[in-house]
């Protein structure tokens, strides 16, 4: 049936013993006995058959080139075999689907199968990104009548793809990126249309998809960040007086960008958010919107714990404008407090003079009936807002009782717990637990 059968002889016998190494001639030489033959024959057995042992045949010199590529070999040589390898298998699935039993199809499909994993990990060997997408190209354009292989080389492809661009997001390079991630989209695309219906496949492919998606969301955030950056540059260093149309524009990228990465990359939408913060500290200076943003670019880094930003730029610049301004607040709110509590101290100062006279009795005596004479006065003189009353068991009280019933004091009396009372009672709360505590701790 063959037209050479010198090709075949030798493949058999390389089939039998395949601890035998041929040299790449004799290889060559069995290769171009069966391309001999493809070409003599029309009979469809002979040529799925034939197409076969062409394809075992360069699949076998790939590999043999391959390793011999330490010696200084690129990959040349390799690509070329394996191309024609995967060219013929993908002939011999079409020669040999109507006329060939199942167990000849089934031993096919696995020398394909194994063939293909083979040229992904050749094509892994390539160091530049590029021309590792180039060489995969290549294998999914030769099948032309096996679908699923093809759909697998296409999803490989996409994610080799999907990892260049990876790399080039991690710099920062968002045009490059965004260029590698639109690329994706025609691979993915072939290998649903080549999936038939099967959910493996499918699934496989909505994953990648959305992971490409999340990828290109990312990088058109870093390219709104950069645009913010550099717009917000050229306005501060360039401009003489404050464009403030242009800031509210730097304030739009900004806020475009923490859109494009909401729910999907914290880190991105945190950094987007201090440099919100940023602008409406140092260019606004509107403290209370800026607080607002990098407390929200402070609580998003703290939600992906357990990774810390302790040492990078903008949260450090966030942290401290966040301690400032809260100490700053909290100064501003005890002096309007102590100024206002000037005129309810007037207003009380009938009830702190009782209070004076009766605590001066107490330190005279130093006695722990005075003492509890002295937190009797108060509960029946200015009784607590909550109903809470002094409770005793109406014998005569031991220090550790005394104590404990001061401390119930302090607790009735805090003035955090009673400002929600009025400001009055609160301003009177304040000087009630100065000498509460006083007591309290001489018991300490």
């Amino acid at each position: 049936m063959f037209a050479d059968i010198g090709g075949l002889f030798i493949f058999q016998s390389y089939t039998i013993n395949p601890q035998r190494s041929f040299k790449m001639e004799k290889q060559k030489e069995t290769l171009a006995s069966y391309n001999r033959a493809y070409h003599q024959t029309t009979d469809p057995v002979t040529l799925a058959k034939t197409a076969r042992n062409i394809a075992v045949s360069n699949w076998g010199i790939a590999n043999e080139s391959v390793k011999h590529m330490s010696a200084g070999r690129n990959l040349t040589a390799a690509l070329f075999h394996f191309k024609d390898a995967v060219t013929f298998f993908d002939r011999a699935v079409s020669h040999g689907s109507a006329v060939m039993p199942d167990k000849w199809k089934a031993s096919l499909k696995t020398a394909f199968n194994e063939c293909l994993h083979d040229v992904i990990q050749f094509a892994e060997l390539e160091d530049d990104p590029k021309k590792r997408i180039s060489a995969l190209e290549t294998f999914k354009f030769v099948i032309c009548y096996n679908q699923e292989y093809k759909t697998n080389l296409c999803i490989e492809l996409a994610q080799q793809i999907f990892k260049l661009g990876l790399t080039f997001l991690q710099e920062e390079n968002y045009n490059k990126a965004l260029y590698l991630m639109k690329e994706c989209y025609q691979p993915v695309e072939e290998a649903r249309q080549f999936a038939g219906g099967r959910q493996d496949i499918l699934s496989e492919v909505e994953v990648l998809q959305e992971d490409i998606f999340m990828a290109q969301c990312r990088a058109e955030s870093i390219k709104s960040r950069k645009m913010g950056d550099e717009l917000l540059r050229k306005t501060v260093n360039e401009d003489a007086s404050l464009n403030i149309t242009t800031i509210f524009e730097v304030l739009d990228w900004y806020k475009q960008a923490i859109l494009l990465t909401r729910e999907i990359e914290i880190e991105m939408e945190a950094i987007a958010t201090s440099r919100l913060g940023e602008v409406y500290a140092d260019i606004l200076k509107i403290n209370r919107k800026a607080n607002e943003y990098f407390l929200r670019s402070i609580q998003l880094a703290h939600s992906v714990h357990p990774k810390t930003f302790h040492g990078v730029d903008w949260f450090r610049t966030a942290t401290k404008f966040v301690e400032k301004y809260q100490k700053e607040r909290l100064q501003q709110e005890t002096d309007l407090w102590q100024e206002e509590r000037k005129k309810y101290l007037v207003e009380l100062e009938d009830e702190l003079n009782q209070l004076m006279e009766i605590n001066e009795e107490r330190k005279l005596w130093l006695t722990k009936e005075k003492d509890e004479k002295f937190l009797k006065f108060i509960y029946a003189t200015f009784p607590t807002k909550s109903g809470h009353k002094l409770t005793t068991n109406g014998e005569s009280i031991g220090y550790a009782e005394l104590k404990a019933l001061y401390r119930t004091a302090l607790i009735h009396y805090h003035p955090d717990r009673n400002k929600k009372i009025g400001k009055k009672w609160h301003t009177l709360c304040e000087e009630i637990a100065k000498l509460l505590g006083a007591v309290y701790e001489s018991y300490k």
